[in-house]
């Protein structure tokens, strides 16, 4: 373990910052700095010397991001800055934040902590195992759309606007039997069990082609 490392939290929510607290506290040679809140000590950077790293939420972030406190200020701190993040803020932390920060998912119950942090600052991100196959399920589900007729990919683009049938078929000019055929061809191909996974899917992904064109 290199040395060095002498953890600021920085998180609101105060069952979680007892959680994390804990986990820092059973990390093998991790020292807990402080925990701040950082609404309120928004001079996060002025704790360098007395941590290397800040852990902080991706709430808080986002927070700070928005009230214009977080940019510049934390990019040049001399700590490292993790960024706790679970699967529902992924995209915010990746979107909406101006600086590329270290992240790290879920730590508050992992053993190996100290080793996350270390693969976190070196530029390598740990992904929990479930997030991880749905992440490749979701690649190669994209490959499988380039397979999808024109009539079927018309169709995943209303069912991921959460279009029923009947509305589809009005927009399309389909027959409603054959939406409904299309439907199941559709989910069949991608391999998806249920309608609402296959709309989950389509809305995903047509949200990240629009931002990627952005």
């Amino acid at each position: 373990m290199p040395a060095g490392r002498r953890i600021l939290l920085a998180v609101r929510d105060p069952r979680r910052a007892d959680a994390l607290r804990d986990a820092v506290f059973r990390a093998p040679d991790i020292e807990l700095a402080g925990i701040v809140d950082p609404t309120i000590d928004r001079a996060l950077d002025t704790w360098g010397p007395y941590a290397d790293i800040l852990l902080v939420g991706a709430d808080e972030l986002l927070w700070l991001q928005r009230s214009g406190t977080a940019g510049p200020s934390l990019a040049s701190s001399t700590m490292r800055v993790v960024v706790l993040l679970d699967e529902s803020r992924i995209l915010d932390v990746v979107d909406q934040l101006d600086h590329r920060f270290d992240l790290l998912f879920g730590p508050e119950e992992d053993r190996f902590l100290a080793e996350r942090i270390d693969l976190a600052v070196a530029g390598y991100v740990a992904l929990p195992a479930s997030l991880l196959m749905r992440l490749e399920c979701n690649q190669l589900r994209r490959r499988l759309v380039d397979d999808l007729s024109s009539d079927e990919r018309r169709v995943l683009v209303c069912i991921g606007r959460a279009l029923p049938n009947a509305s589809i078929a009005a927009e399309t000019g389909f027959a409603e039997n054959q939406v409904k055929a299309l439907v199941q061809s559709v989910r069949r191909k991608l391999r998806m069990k249920t309608r609402t996974s296959v709309a989950v899917f389509a809305a995903t992904m047509h949200s990240r082609e629009d931002r990627c064109a952005g």
